[in-house]
């Protein structure tokens, strides 16, 4: 058993507890059996989803690699994630209204969006073909503008952090390549716990 097998396990068990801390939170509200019902399908489509990360963030730190399979995999748990929380909202009658579906575009347009555009005008020197894919599952589960940006500004703030040091140590050019899935997971989790306080420091 090597370090990456103990810190995978020891990093979900974290990873999981904190978001339990979420879900038993919204749950707790709820008093429609219907309703709690959809809430714990998605939530467990969303530790699924997590799986798929760390499986890609093992993959992307180790050998650069974002595997189609797994990435298409957190693709497909995102929209479940979306549409069961689309119907919950439906008991508000606000199934896919306008105001959420342009939340929706512009976490889009902010995350998966900016980085297929790096991907095309650079021609993968900037950012890797996965990035985009692996940024579209975040944006539809965060599913708004705002949480978009804070997962984008934080995901490159980590990298730069740990970029720029690493180059000096080891005495790479400014063309050293960086795996940016590790960064990207991590920041779609910080801002995903820490929505709440994020969307009420934006509303203020």
């Amino acid at each position: 058993i090597g370090r990456w097998e103990i810190l995978s396990e020891v990093g979900l068990g974290v990873v999981f507890a904190a978001l339990g801390t979420v879900f038993l939170k919204e749950m707790w509200g709820m008093s429609d059996s219907g309703q709690i019902g959809l809430y714990a399908g998605m939530v467990a489509v969303f530790m699924a989803m997590v799986v798929g990360f760390a499986i890609l963030f093992i993959s992307d730190a180790r050998w650069g690699r974002l595997p189609v399979r797994v990435l298409t995999f957190c693709i497909i748990c995102a929209i479940l994630i979306v549409l069961p929380r689309e119907i919950m909202s439906s008991y508000e009658w606000e199934f896919f209204a306008g105001a959420r579906i342009l939340n929706y575009l512009g976490a889009l347009v902010v995350l998966p969006g900016l980085y297929y555009l790096l991907y095309k005008v650079s021609k993968e020197r900037w950012v890797g073909s996965g990035d985009w894919l692996l940024a579209l599952p975040m944006a539809l589960v965060l599913g708004n503008f705002w949480l978009a940006f804070f997962c984008l500004f934080l995901a490159n703030l980590l990298g730069c952090l740990v970029g720029l040091p690493l180059m000096k140590v080891k005495k790479k050019d400014t063309n050293m390549r960086l795996a940016f899935g590790p960064f990207l997971i991590v920041s779609f989790l910080v801002v995903f716990w820490g929505q709440g306080w994020i969307l009420g420091l934006v509303s203020v």
